[in-house]
């Protein structure tokens, strides 16, 4: 040969993607594109999941363990296809199959993402309506909590890019070069049994395929019941729209308090039943309230305990508040807004606004660093229409701020504010306040002192970041010591309380703490009346309570709406007088049913 004559090219051969048997590269890919899908629910879930079923073999079909090998229908159905039409074969179409199978796979990623946060946070069905209205209210709060650079942010927005441009180049990729033409006939006869049993299956299971749980999930058939529930949803939401709550909670009219102790109305953030459920906890919660208990008793206290199901679960703590005060079930954000719309002008009866007319100060403290909007402040004053409102400038606090909010310390907080009240507010006093050392993720926690003015000393050195995700061991470790915390704050409270000062306290949960508790755990959450006068906790005891700080029946009826009946009822009977008996509301304003009109 040569120097100047070119070497011999050898013909140009189709790619494919390795030596290896076509069907080997068929139902890997079958797998990965399926248990893609499932793997946003058990990635929220690793810390409690196993990661393979491990059920009985006649429980595969529907198991709670959320495992990843399980299948989509429509995403099964167009691979199998895919592999036994031959006209699909020509590259053109492959090209087309590809980027409509991309676009699908696309929406039923996104809907398992959506699907897995809400199941995994709030341990409840996904309903669209619901959620789009609290997403669009609540993320940017959300974004800000976390405490997100603009550059955090665009990382986050980037690396979503990145990973569905890689899911699309891999799909193109696998339907361009996997030689289904190839396949032999042991793969063909099995896509026509899987067609034929997941057809069974549609068929015999029929709404179930909308569950999580199922072994075949449907997108369809879960848009399907996502619809159905969002319509209904939207019936709940216009049901507000038909009540009058003036007419239910005419206390203004009907009632009259003689004695007028101050009332200390606390939500306990994340304070669940959870605590009496889980081995983790039992044992350290019932010690710790036996503690708290004994030290409670000998400072001069009485008190009485019971269970409150709450309207929601592991979040929305202002929809749990506002269902107590305004004896209200509230469960959804389209709920919450619906009330806010409409009683943003006409004011509600609620018990701040009743206690006001019994001359009550009203005051509600809201330490978070974070200002709300102007808007959102006047709509908040119109909605729950307090004489003041105690925010982080008015603490003047210089030390390092903690929790979700984030906030001063709770103990700081707490004194503080009734400090300023003392010397600023006239009696007798309404305080509603949620704490925010409880919230997840329960660390880093402030410190406990003996002069809570020390903790406002901007020399305490800042509370290190806690990293993600959190091993689950950790968050069980953590919610303990955010409980202790909670109580070990809100005894010396209520024990630095004058004995001059006639005072009840409501020490209420707002839901069951995220990430340590399951629906299983039920919505419940502790509830305690504590005051000096030691007649008027007993009086609770005709509605499940029981002495002292621990329940023994765990099967109490009471629910968050109905606590405002129970306790204006209570209070007039013990300080007051009222035109007729007063009844007890169990469920708070019956929304489906007809009530009375003014």
């Amino acid at each position: 040969m040569s120097p100047l004559s070119s070497p011999r090219i050898p013909p140009r051969t189709k790619r494919t993607l390795l030596p290896i048997p076509p069907g080997l590269w068929f139902w890997a890919g079958f797998l990965t594109f399926n248990f893609l899908l499932f793997l946003p629910l058990y990635l929220l879930n690793a810390q409690d999941a196993a990661f393979l079923p491990s059920v009985p073999l006649q429980r595969l079909l529907t198991r709670d363990n959320p495992d990843i090998f399980r299948f989509n229908l429509e995403i099964s159905l167009l691979l199998l296809l895919f592999l036994l039409a031959r006209p699909l074969w020509r590259a053109s179409r492959r090209k087309w199959v590809s980027r409509a199978f991309f676009l699908l796979h696309l929406l039923t990623l996104l809907y398992a993402i959506y699907e897995s946060v809400i199941l995994s946070l709030y341990h409840t069905s996904p309903i669209l309506y619901n959620d789009i209205r609290f997403f669009i209210s609540g993320v940017g709060f959300l974004i800000d909590g976390l405490r997100l650079s603009a550059w955090q942010l665009l990382l986050i927005a980037l690396t979503l890019v990145i990973a569905f441009l890689l899911l699309y180049k891999l799909i193109i990729l696998w339907f361009m070069r996997v030689p289904v033409e190839r396949m032999g006939r042991a793969s063909r006869l099995a896509a026509i049994a899987l067609i034929l049993l997941f057809l069974a299956l549609t068929l015999t299971q029929g709404r179930a395929a909308a569950q999580p749980a199922s072994e075949l999930n449907s997108l369809s058939a879960k848009l399907l019941a996502n619809t159905r529930a969002s319509l209904l949803a939207r019936e709940d939401v216009q049901a507000y729209d038909r009540i009058h709550p003036e007419a239910i909670y005419d206390y203004a009219r009907t009632t009259r308090l003689f004695r007028k102790p101050n009332i200390y109305l606390i939500f306990i953030e994340s304070y669940g039943s959870v605590l009496y459920k889980r081995s983790h906890f039992t044992n350290d919660y019932l010690a710790l309230m036996a503690e708290m208990e004994a030290r409670l008793r000998d400072g001069g206290w009485t008190m009485e305990t019971g269970l409150s199901r709450s309207p929601t679960w592991g979040g929305g703590s202002w929809m749990a508040y506002t269902s107590a005060e305004f004896g209200l079930y509230i469960s959804s954000q389209p709920q919450f807004l619906a009330i806010k719309d409409r009683f943003i002008r006409q004011p509600y009866p609620s018990l701040g606004r009743y206690l006001q007319t019994q001359g009550y100060h009203h005051v509600r403290l809201a330490p978070i660093q974070r200002a709300l909007s102007a808007a959102e402040d006047e709509a908040n004053d119109a909605l729950y229409g307090p004489d003041r409102w105690l925010r982080f400038a008015d603490l003047d606090y210089q030390g390092p701020l903690y929790g979700w909010g984030p906030s001063p310390p709770d103990q700081f907080t707490l004194n503080k504010a009734r400090e300023l009240l003392r010397s600023q507010s006239p009696f007798p006093l309404f305080l509603v306040y949620l704490t925010q050392n409880s919230h997840y993720p329960w660390a880093p926690l402030p410190p406990l002192t003996a002069n809570w003015r020390d903790l406002n000393d901007p020399n305490w050195p800042s509370p290190p970041p806690i990293g993600e995700p959190i091993p689950h061991r950790d968050n069980i470790k953590h919610y303990r010591e955010a409980i202790r915390y909670q109580w070990e704050t809100l005894s010396q409270l209520i024990l630095d309380t004058p004995a001059s000062e006639d005072a009840i306290f409501i020490l209420i949960g707002d839901h069951q703490p995220p990430r340590v508790s399951r629906r299983a755990d039920s919505f419940d959450t502790p509830i305690h009346i504590l005051a000096r006068d030691h007649d008027f906790p007993p009086r609770f005891e005709t509605y499940g309570f029981e002495p002292g700080l621990v329940v023994s029946d765990l099967r109490q009826d009471m629910q968050h709406e109905g606590f405002y009946a129970m306790f204006i009822r209570e209070l007039a009977g013990a300080y007051g007088a009222s035109a007729a008996p007063l009844p007890y509301l169990p469920q708070g304003i019956q929304l489906h049913l007809p009530t009375p009109t003014p």
